[in-house]
């Protein structure tokens, strides 16, 4: 079964009823936006030092999707920056994302925006009072559009949004690159529930219940040539778990090919782990994360429909597992 309608998606489910799961553990659609995925953007022009283009992918750069309102908003805002062409490219950063989600594909201020920020307050929707605030902050200091692209002003439009929103930024940016690194380890045809040489694993969380799988991303270990099979049956067993990194100041790479992942993800967005010693709640010192994402499911089947059953740890994503069986879109209902 293929699991593309009713009927495979029931035989799929069948076949693991009852069994333990384990799948690629992705960043979801949600942490970068279902219908206008752009929070990673912003964060990954916040981490490259580049507040103006981080103001100008949040506030204007209209989607497909959005409404002809805010479409046309953004499309305004745009133009004060000076960037024309329509909707930049808002590749899909989740599951089976490419270079696209991390590169360096935005739209260059060419010079020839207008700066008439007082013009885009009148085009934006009140609903949008984030974007609202950040151009606020531009009128009210009459920032030039071809200000410095590191310039003070668009770090102060920047901060005009919520705290947890500026970390949100740069935690798509990290979730961004983890998913990257993750799907290049399964094109090479690496395993992600077992380590090679230069992994570095964390170990399962002591203190979660039986029946969750739940990394202790605190309790790291590099595996050298001569552990890993010994880390390996710790894997098996659901003890120990391969990670990735959430890059951030204090991250060390991997050793081998999947430091060699790591650092090829980097260098093709351009970023340093330095480079997230950013102002304030900009800043972040990293993490890992473990790349497999492990459950024990159970399913019932109600009126022809399969029901799904499990636990996940924090930070893991059900449509992440569900995605396996529906084979839906993150805009699918």
């Amino acid at each position: 079964a293929d699991g593309t309608g009713a009927d495979g998606i029931e035989a799929d489910a069948a076949v693991v009823d009852g069994a333990t799961v384990g799948v690629p553990n992705y960043f979801g659609q949600q942490r970068f936006g279902s219908r206008r995925p752009v929070t990673h953007r912003v964060g990954l022009a916040i981490v490259r030092n580049d507040p103006r283009e981080a103001v100008r992918l949040y506030a204007g750069n209209p989607a497909p999707a959005e409404p002809d309102d805010t479409r046309a908003a953004r499309g305004r805002v745009d133009a004060a920056f000076g960037v024309s062409g329509g909707a930049d490219d808002a590749s899909d950063a989740s599951g089976e994302a490419s270079g696209e989600a991390t590169g360096a594909t935005d739209l260059a201020v060419d010079g020839t925006g207008d700066g008439d920020w007082a013009a885009c307050l009148d085009d934006i929707p009140r609903k949008l009072r984030f974007e609202r605030s950040m151009i606020h902050r531009l009128a009210d200091r009459g920032v030039s559009p071809d200000a410095p692209r590191d310039h003070d002003d668009w770090w102060h439009a920047l901060e005009a949004v919520p705290s947890n929103l500026q970390r949100l930024f740069v935690n798509a940016a990290q979730s961004a690159l983890f998913n990257r690194i993750v799907s290049e380890r399964l094109r090479r045809g690496i395993p992600f529930d077992r380590p090679v040489a230069g992994d570095v694993v964390c170990f399962a969380d002591v203190d979660a219940p039986d029946e969750l799988y739940a990394p202790d991303a605190d309790r790291l270990q590099r595996v050298e040539a001569d552990r890993v099979s010994v880390v390996t049956r710790h894997c098996e067993r659901g003890r120990a778990f391969v990670t990735a990194p959430l890059v951030g100041t204090d991250t060390e790479l991997g050793g081998g090919e999947p430091g060699e992942i790591e650092r090829e993800v980097l260098d093709d967005a351009g970023i340093a782990p330095s480079d997230f010693a950013l102002p304030d709640e900009f800043d972040s010192a990293g993490t890992r994360r473990a790349i497999l994402l492990r459950s024990d499911l159970d399913v019932t089947v109600d009126g022809g429909d399969p029901r799904f059953a499990f636990a996940l740890p924090s930070g893991s994503y059900a449509t992440v597992l569900l995605r396996e069986f529906t084979k839906s879109g993150p805009l699918d209902g």
